[in-house]
């Protein structure tokens, strides 16, 4: 079950005993691996980041321990999806080492961070561009 926080369902205290000691893996198929080896109950919080943490983030680690999570995973995932085509995907900060000692540090157990062929392989095509949603939708606030 992943969890997500601050949900009605996320206040239930799960029965879970997983024990996971901390991982870090870059490949989607052994993260799937360590998925299916937790017992079914397990409730699993995920914090999904793009690297260059800072508390906000950990805060949300804390949070999902708070929620009662068994099992918090961290991802690590620079998107370059998210970056507009006059904005450096390049220049993003990047600190691996320094951000999965925080998430380690933080209470995180399992650290996710793929590389971009992984999220994005060669065949990939698929992009929702959202021209006329925002407009639509800053026009019906005015």
């Amino acid at each position: 079950m992943l969890r997500r926080l601050g949900g009605v369902a996320a206040r239930r205290r799960c029965l879970s005993t997983a024990a996971v000691p901390f991982t870090v893996t870059h490949s989607l198929e052994e993260y799937q691996a360590l998925r299916h080896g937790l017992p079914g109950n397990t409730v699993v919080g995920l914090v999904p980041t793009m690297g260059a943490l800072h508390a906000g983030h950990l805060s949300l680690v804390l949070a999902a321990r708070a929620d009662g999570c068994d099992v918090v995973v961290g991802t690590v995932f620079v998107n370059p999806a998210q970056f507009g085509p006059n904005e450096d995907f390049d220049r993003y900060p990047r600190s691996l080492d320094s951000d999965v000692a925080g998430l380690k540090e933080a209470g995180v157990d399992i650290v996710l961070a793929p590389p971009r062929e992984a999220m994005y392989r060669a065949s990939h095509r698929t992009y929702v561009d959202p021209v006329g949603i925002v407009e639509s939708t800053a026009e019906a606030g005015k």
